[in-house]
């Protein structure tokens, strides 16, 4: 079991299982498929892609910033 832990007060955030040897590896695997998928992207498709991406982190920025305040010990404001 791994654990979350905020650094500034120690409180336990949550509990994570460990993966076997085996889901790592089937984990591994499966960014490998993505990467060659990846790699067969237009300049343009991958612009798009991560357009999207950017667009999704701009919304659930202050949810973002709340996660990694807890989790790193940030100040919220540094996380926005």
């Amino acid at each position: 079991m791994l654990q979350a832990t905020n650094p500034n007060n120690g409180e336990h955030l949550m509990a994570f299982e460990a993966l076997s040897l085996e889901q790592a590896n089937g984990l591994i695997d499966q960014v490998a498929m993505g990467f060659t998928a990846w790699r067969g992207k237009s300049i343009a498709e991958r612009g798009a892609i991560l357009q999207s991406v950017a667009g999704a982190l701009r919304v659930n920025k202050q949810l973002l910033a709340e996660w990694m305040a807890l989790e790193m010990g940030k100040p919220l404001k540094e996380g926005l």
